[in-house]
């Protein structure tokens, strides 16, 4: 459990990404090896994504439920998505949403403490959940032997959580824990920055695990007010898939959300979210004991559903995903002025960010922001090769194949763009519009977002007296 987004494709929407990303943690490989990588993308690019039929459905009280089976796999994923992340919150109330995924598996009047884990545990199942800036996700893995049971449970627990007093305060002092860590951890801490100077006045500014103040102060009477006015079938969405039976399905869904006849629900609004604030300031500079230096900056960009993004994103490839990406072959590979550097995109329910971001050590600041704009420029000046095209554009592809690989890696992707966008269909165009992308396109949105914007920036520098020696794990 935890903020943010354990798994994604290229797009990104939350904080929790900079494990992951190319040129930071990604093996070194040779020219030969990326030339294989890309045929063998191209190859599995022509792959159908939609290889299992959908079903969407609206049931008693409004409540969406999508399902996809996909028999003989012999398990399933279920997952609830619920339409409240952090952006919803009072800024009194910081962290509310996080802190009432940590306790909706923490008991309800028939599971008594921990007994929802236990008992997954005892049918073979996992059990996880996340919360983002736009959701909040409870998600299990069960054989198909034991989905009714394990369905049971995971709906029992979202439905019908007790949020006991007791188990409360272990939560509060766990997540006051884990705000102290995210300090004391480097990416972290220069993310949490970022977004910060990012979206100054702008929900997506505040960590989604909330500040030490708020979760301190939080009462239950917070949590019950908060849970009943976002925890609401019409605010839900229920994606199943792998090898289930529908029908069995259906019957505990309807059993747990029967539904409330002659009620009408206005529906669930956040507070009036502006645009993420341009950046007229220079860089926030904080010093650490490091090992090294870190440098993060963000651009401005749409929404996930707005026509620039399939270009922006094909652009963000071509910059920073791979080894042969212009930034990381220059910056890394022939200056050796950066340990690692990548980009990615920030896309989430309202604007977004082109992100770059890089580590470095023993090299000035300057220098090397010199040669991010640089390479950044010199999309204009040298315009992409076709080669450089379809590689982005393979590479993107495959990220959303590769993801269709499991029940939950399908059943993460079906709610995350179900419920950012609406469309269920989404998918599907977003990667024909990859595919429409053009050279024309690339310079159009690199003019138009990049160019002339001074982007927000954070560098966290390494204190001249610290340690050669890790300071952190």
């Amino acid at each position: 459990m935890g903020t943010g987004n354990k798994y994604r494709g290229r797009v990104r929407r939350d904080e929790d990404f900079v494990k992951k990303r190319a040129g930071s943690g990604k093996k070194d490989v040779n020219a030969a090896s990326i030339v294989i990588s890309v045929c063998f993308i191209l190859a599995v690019s022509f792959i159908p994504l939609r290889v299992c039929s959908m079903d969407i459905q609206r049931l008693e009280g409004d409540l969406q439920v999508v399902f996809e089976q996909r028999p003989g796999t012999g398990v399933v994923a279920a997952q609830v998505w619920v339409k409240v992340g952090s952006k919803y919150e009072d800024p009194k109330v910081a962290g509310i949403t996080h802190f009432i995924e940590h306790l909706i598996f923490k008991g309800t009047e028939k599971l008594r403490g921990n007994a929802f884990a236990s008992r997954v545990e005892a049918i073979g199942g996992v059990v996880n959940a996340f919360t983002s800036y736009d959701n909040t996700v409870y998600h299990i893995i069960v054989p198909k032997a034991s989905f009714q049971e394990g369905f049971d449970l995971l709906l029992e627990s979202v439905k019908n959580p007790a949020f006991p007093a007791e188990e409360m305060e272990k939560e509060r002092q766990v997540i006051l824990e884990e705000i102290k860590m995210g300090e004391d951890d480097t990416q972290r801490k220069l993310f949490k920055e970022l977004f910060s100077a990012s979206y100054q006045g702008h929900p997506y500014g505040r960590p989604v695990i909330g500040f030490t103040e708020t979760v301190k102060s939080m009462t239950r009477g917070d949590i019950l007010g908060y849970y009943k006015e976002h925890y609401r079938p019409d605010n839900m969405t229920i994606v199943l898939t792998g090898d289930f039976d529908k029908e069995t399905a259906k019957e505990a869904i309807q059993r747990y959300f029967p539904g409330e006849a002659g009620v009408v629900r206005k529906p669930v609004e956040g507070a009036a979210i502006p645009p993420p604030a341009k950046s007229d300031r220079g860089p926030r500079i904080i010093e650490k004991e490091l090992r090294e230096d870190y440098l993060a900056l963000s651009y401005p960009i749409p929404r996930i559903t707005d026509r620039d993004i399939p270009a922006l994103e094909v652009l963000g490839t071509m910059l920073g995903d791979g080894e042969s990406s212009r930034l990381i072959d220059v910056l890394k590979r022939r200056k050796g002025l950066v340990n690692s550097i990548a980009t990615y995109l920030f896309s989430p329910r309202e604007e977004g960010l082109f992100v770059i971001y890089a580590s470095f050590r023993g090299k000035d600041y300057e220098d090397v922001m010199t040669d991010i704009r640089t390479q950044v420029a010199g999309i204009e000046t040298v315009p992409p090769s076709e080669w450089e095209m379809g590689k982005a554009k393979n590479m993107l592809k495959a990220f959303y194949v590769y993801a269709q690989e499991t029940v939950q890696g399908k059943a993460r992707q079906i709610g995350d763009f179900l419920t950012l966008t609406g469309n269920p269909g989404f998918l599907d165009s977003f990667l024909e519009a990859i595919d429409g992308v053009t050279v024309s396109d690339i310079k159009r949105v690199y003019e138009k977002y990049l160019a002339h914007t001074q982007p927000a920036v954070v560098y966290m520098k390494a204190k001249k007296s610290a340690s050669r020696q890790s300071v952190y794990p």
